[in-house]
Order: C-alpha cells, then sequence, then structure tokens
C-alpha cells in the first residue's frame, strides 16, 4: 500500500505530535493518581491534643477560626466538629458567623499533650464562655466508646435507655454534664428521658462498628423541645504539609 507523499506528511506529522502529547498525558495521569494516592495519613506530632466545638445553640451556621487561621468552614449548629490537631500550648480560637471576616466571639485555649477536648459553646456571642469536657479515649478496640453531652440547660437531669426501655445507659445526666461507657459495637436506638417519667423526650440510632468512638449531645432546638444527635467521633485528616 502507498501513500502519496502529501498524504505521508500528514501521516507523520500526526504520529510526531501525538508522541509528543501522550506521554505528557500518562505523566499528568500518573502524578495526579499518585498525589491523590494515600496508603497511610501522617501521625500526629507526639505534642498534640485535640479539640472539637459545638454550638449549643440553633443559629446559623459557623466558621472556626484558630491562630488567625481558618481551620472549619460552615459548621452547621448543634452539630460537633471533627477533632482538630493542635500543637500543645496557648492558642486563640475564633468562631464567626459562616462566611465572615470578623469573629464574633474569640476563645483562649490552652492545649495539653495526648488530651482531648469537647468545647460546647452556648450561643454566638462575645462573652460566651464554653463549657469544657475532657474526653476520654477508646482503650478496649473490640468495644465502642459511647460519650453523652448535656447541652440543653431547660431539660433538667435525663436518662438515656434503649428503645425498649430495657437497658439502662446512662441515669440521671446533670445538664453541662458528660459520660461515658464502653459498651458492645451494635446498631441501637436510644432514648432520653427525665428519670421521673417514661414519657420520651428524644431519639436518635447509632450504628457503631467495633473500636470506634461515637457521641451523643442533648441540645434544645428552637421551640424549646428537647433533642438528641448520635455520631462518630472523628479527627480532622492530616494533609503532610
Amino acid at each position: 500500500m502507498r501513500f502519496a507523499s502529501s498524504t505521508r506528511a500528514h501521516f507523520l506529522r500526526t504520529c510526531v505530535r501525538l508522541c509528543a502529547i501522550l506521554p505528557g498525558l500518562w505523566l499528568g495521569t500518573a502524578v495526579h493518581a499518585q498525589g491523590n494516592a494515600r496508603l497511610y495519613d501522617p501521625e500526629p506530632p507526639v505534642d498534640s491534643g485535640y479539640v472539637r466545638i459545638v454550638l449549643a445553640s440553633p443559629s446559623a451556621p459557623v466558621d472556626l477560626w484558630v491562630d488567625g487561621q481558618p481551620r472549619i468552614s460552615n459548621l452547621a449548629a448543634q452539630q460537633l466538629s471533627e477533632y482538630l490537631v493542635l500543637i500543645e500550648g496557648a492558642h486563640t480560637l475564633e468562631l464567626h458567623a459562616a462566611g465572615k471576616s470578623a469573629p464574633t466571639l474569640t476563645h483562649a485555649l490552652t492545649v495539653a499533650r495526648g488530651k482531648s477536648l469537647t468545647l460546647a459553646f452556648a450561643a454566638l456571642r462575645a462573652d460566651a464562655t464554653p463549657l469544657r469536657f475532657e474526653d476520654k479515649g477508646n482503650t478496649n478496640k473490640l468495644k465502642v466508646l459511647l460519650s453523652a453531652y448535656h447541652l440543653a440547660p431547660k431539660a433538667g437531669a435525663l436518662d438515656i435507655t434503649t428503645a425498649d426501655g430495657i437497658t439502662q445507659v446512662f441515669s440521671n445526666l446533670a445538664y453541662a454534664q458528660s459520660v461515658s461507657l464502653q459498651v458492645n459495637p451494635i446498631t441501637v436506638e436510644l432514648q432520653a428521658h427525665t428519670p421521673s417519667s417514661k414519657a420520651v423526650l428524644a431519639r436518635t440510632t447509632l450504628e457503631m462498628t467495633q473500636g470506634g468512638t461515637y457521641s451523643i449531645i442533648l441540645t434544645a432546638a428552637k421551640d424549646g423541645k428537647l433533642q438528641a444527635t448520635g455520631v462518630l467521633s472523628k479527627t480532622e485528616r492530616l494533609n503532610g504539609k
């Protein structure tokens, strides 16, 4: 088979262009894949502590800044953030109305090595001082660590039981207190009520897996009714920079 000279010249020019382009496309794809693939995340520095926040009152979302730098964006009110990894020592936390550059409140915090804290702000006000909870870690990887935080000031003391009312999980939990317990890794519906009444005030369902840590926060909705939110406790993913 013979090509006309003009056809052969066009064919050769096309081959040269493809040979020049294709390695670049392959290399770009390979580099992109290598950049996204991560067998292990970086370990937190040994002098780190862990801090998460929750805005306990119903309000608009917030942004969290630490030491003048944005760390969490658009955190919904009454939702626990991930634990931030912070070097031990003094830090300044700022809560901003989501998307706003000026902070609404500022809180000075000293982080201790190896400690985990949950800070619950009652409201997004300049004078708000958070409730401070020292959290436990899960020491039994065959079990689950379940913690509850009472952040509803008008609800009074609360009991938390399984939905059938048979198993008592936490008893007489007062406002501004937290409590933890190691339990089996199961899916369970939990309910909250006052110690003197079996009337259910709030419910939440948890799908718990072995070795995890889970949290229930009890807060007051806009209408004042108690609500319970159960979540898997997470730590922010480090980027290795």
